[in-house]
């Protein structure tokens, strides 16, 4: 049976136009359940350094599979990143986990 990945991220639209009060990009995620799961950051950014986040924290196996939408509103013309952080105690030992996807708004 294949692992599956530890954290996936993606936006939608890739491209989109913005309108007189910018655009809005959904940002989709996936954190499977594990019991290592300490915590997750999603951060998002523009080349101008505009950016914004979110975080929570996980409790291990007994987390659900963490997949919320996340919409990202009044963004305006230019290239993003948007990056999701996982970070697990594996062995005592803190891993950390990134996933990215990226997006335009013209």
């Amino acid at each position: 049976e294949e692992m599956p990945e530890p954290a996936t991220i993606q936006a939608f639209p890739s491209h989109s136009f913005a309108g007189v009060s910018g655009a809005t990009v959904r940002i989709t995620y996936r954190i499977p359940r594990h019991p290592d799961n300490m915590h997750f950051r999603i951060s998002w950014g523009d080349e101008d350094g505009e950016w914004g986040a979110t975080e929570k924290s996980l409790n291990g196996a007994d987390s659900p599979i963490a997949y919320d939408p996340i919409y990202i509103s009044y963004l305006k013309p230019s290239s993003y990143t948007v990056t999701l952080i996982l970070i697990r105690s594996e062995n005592g030992r803190k891993k950390t986990y990134r996933a990215v996807a990226r997006f335009t708004v013209g």
